[in-house]
């Protein structure tokens, strides 16, 4: 009988300290380009003064450790931690209670039938357009929790109105056709809804990983964790 090749996550808490400790040395050996054996990482160092692994550093930490323990964790584990030991409880907290990232998607993620594709649509807008002219109802985005539920599904005509609501107001802040827009934003419908808004208002939208926090009451209104450079 064949061995089964499905990955699973790792559930031996020495096991797992260990492999967040590799994770670890091999993140700051990345970012400071350290030679093996130079980077000495201890429960009590901190991430950020000690270890210098900043909000960016943060974010590759997260994702590096969530494939060697193939684990989807909330993001809380990655913006409430001090030091490396709070980072070990805190990932030993959440792995008793978290899906595992090979886990099946829920049963209410419905498929749905293929259409077709829009051909002469030359950019981003042009094919949000052309999608919500055919089906404006059609289910786009559908928005996961940490425990891999539906929490929330944006249609074509959903997202293109939270689009141009979003271009509306970036042009009103006197944003102009070819300024860049840094969108600091956790994956979510607002991070759609903001990079389309900058594709809308003709400005470049670019996406910087970050660590703030993703629940709705923490994230400000319209275009307030969008920042603007003036390209002229």
């Amino acid at each position: 009988m064949a061995a089964d090749a499905t990955p699973h996550a790792v559930s031996d808490p020495a096991e797992r300290e260990d492999k967040i400790v590799g994770v670890i040395e091999e993140v700051v050996r990345d970012l400071h380009v350290a030679p093996v054996g130079a980077i000495v990482v201890m429960p009590t160092s901190r991430l950020d003064r000690d270890l210098g692994i900043d909000s960016i550093g943060r974010t590759e930490l997260m994702l590096r450790i969530e494939r060697l323990l193939h684990l989807k964790l909330p993001a809380s584990v990655l913006t409430e931690v001090e030091t490396v030991g709070d980072l070990i409880a805190a990932i030993g907290r959440a792995a008793a209670r978290v899906a595992p990232l090979h886990a099946a998607a829920p049963a209410s993620l419905r498929t749905l039938p293929p259409v077709n594709a829009p051909d002469e649509a030359r950019t981003l807008v042009e094919t949000l357009e052309w999608h919500m002219a055919q089906h404006p109802d059609r289910v786009h985005l559908t928005l996961l929790d940490d425990q891999g539920e539906i929490e929330r599904t944006l249609s074509y005509a959903e997202l293109a109105g939270a689009s141009r609501r979003v271009a509306a107001g970036l042009i009103a802040r006197n944003v102009e056709p070819g300024d860049r827009i840094a969108l600091m934003l956790p994956t979510g419908i607002d991070f759609f809804a903001g990079f389309f808004g900058a594709l809308y208002a003709g400005a470049i939208p670019a996406s910087t990983r970050s660590t703030m926090p993703t629940s709705p009451a923490s994230i400000s209104g319209p275009c307030g964790w969008w920042q603007t450079a003036p390209n002229r």
